[in-house]
Formats: C-alpha cells, structure tokens, sequence
C-alpha cells in the first residue's frame, strides 16, 4: 500500500521563498500546523505576511520532487562554475597591483582617496565577468584604508563584495603576494558559493 504523507509549506513574502514547515503522517495533524503557523504571523503586517498550505505527498509526487531538486541543483552548478586556476591568474594580477598602491601610499606619493583596480573575466564559461579591488584612503581617523574585493557576477549583473580595514602596512602584510594571493582566493571562492 502507498503511504501518502501531507507536508504543511510556508512562503516567506519577504524573500519570496518557500520553505518547509514540516511533514505529518495524517491530514489532521497537517492542518494543526498550518493552523499554528498561520496564528505565529498574524502579528506581520499583512502585506509581507506568510502564506501556508499543504501539500499531499505521495510516493509518485515525492519522486518527481526529488527530480525536479536534482534537476534545479545541476542548474544552480553550471550557473556557479568557474575556473579556479584563471581566478587565482587574475587575483595575482590585482593583487600586484594593489601591493604598487599601497606602497605609493605610504611613500606618500598618491594624493587619490580611491584607487580602483579591475581585471575583466573574457572567460564565456565562468559564473562571473569582472574582479576588483578598491583602495580607499583616509577611513577611521584618517589612520586606516579600506580595500573592497568586489566580483560581478554575470547572473543579472549582480555583485558580491567584502572588505578590509587597516593601516597601509596592515593591508601591505594582509595582501602579501602568495600568501595573499590564497588568502584572497578562499574569500572569493566562498563568495561565490555563498552568492549562488
């Protein structure tokens, strides 16, 4: 005999996601829950407020779930590839660039607040199509500079950024060839994994 199982989905209107609420052995305790979660926002304004149904869930639905999730995964894959050794190629060209910069700042022979550095991405394949990084002199009572590493992503044109405060020998030391260079790698690369 196939068990059928009922799962109680929410969405958040915020975000526009849905997600799961949990699943139940019986109708009954399935509308329990969505009854439970529909008093736990009555609170929200009405507009952002979460919506809740149920979903009957049986072995046949349940395969085809799965598919389609295996289906959207391989799509979330393609879309987040990219070519780490090329990645590292460019983070070292930035990388040289910045050290130059840093140095002319504490030699104090550049008089512009933000220098910023940009390596276009011709790879078609990769997830992203640009790296930069932007040098901002003068943050924190004057003592400090701010580098940004921003990666602009080909998906809608959206970027990803983080930063950096320290002094210019801070960030001379932080940003230091090979090291550096990794150390750049393995933030850019969990921006790219958190981003997708």
């Amino acid at each position: 005999m196939n068990k059928v199982m009922y799962e109680v989905w929410g969405e958040d209107t915020f975000a526009r996601e849905s997600y799961l609420v949990g699943t139940f052995k019986t109708r009954e305790k399935a509308g329990k829950a969505l009854e439970a979660s529909e008093k736990s926002v009555l609170d929200q304004c009405e507009e952002l407020r979460d919506t809740y149904w149920i979903v009957e869930l049986t072995p046949e639905r349940e395969k085809e779930r799965k598919e389609w999730e295996r289906n959207q995964e391989e799509q979330r894959r393609s879309k987040s590839d990219f070519d780490y050794s090329h990645l590292c190629g460019l983070i070292s060209r930035l990388n040289s660039k910045l050290l130059e910069v840093v140095v002319q700042d504490i030699k104090g022979t550049i008089t512009d607040k933000e220098v910023k550095l940009l390596e276009e991405n011709e790879k078609v394949s990769d997830c992203y199509d640009s790296l930069s990084f932007q040098y901002i002199r003068g943050v924190k009572d004057e003592q400090c500079c701010l580098v940004y590493v921003e990666i602009g992503f080909k998906d809608e044109g959206r970027m990803s950024t983080s930063c950096f405060v320290g002094t210019p020998n801070q960030i001379r030391r932080q940003f230091s060839f090979k090291r550096g260079e990794k150390f750049v790698c393995r933030i850019i690369d969990k921006m790219i994994i958190d981003f997708f």
